[in-house]
């Protein structure tokens, strides 16, 4: 059963994603691209999957590094394409920040 209020989906956001199986994913899966475009469930689920993996595997970067924000535009452009899964949203954001270690900073 999907969230259907505002309050239902605070509740799982609190509670964590493990319990509701693939019911969070429904922010991409309709075939109107404004209606999905305008819940960033999907985005924001990976971007934070993504950004929490690759902050323990390098301590030292702050929550508020540029990186956050190349990231998050990154899955943001790959969900807008039509990518709806977010675990490979996540794994291909990381691979993106992996590609960025050997690119100097402008």
């Amino acid at each position: 059963m999907m969230p259907r209020t505002a309050g239902e989906l605070d509740r799982i956001a609190k509670i964590g994603l493990a319990g509701i199986g693939k019911n969070w994913q429904y922010g991409c899966l309709t075939s109107d691209k404004e209606s999905w475009m305008n819940s960033p469930d999907i985005v924001a689920t990976a971007f934070a999957r993504a950004w929490s993996v690759y902050r323990l595997i390098h301590s030292g970067i702050d929550d508020d590094d540029a990186r956050g924000a190349d990231l998050q535009r990154f899955i943001r452009q790959r969900c807008e394409a039509g990518e709806t899964d977010p675990e490979l949203l996540a794994v291909e954001g990381l691979k993106y920040l992996k590609g960025l270690e050997g690119v100097p900073e402008d």
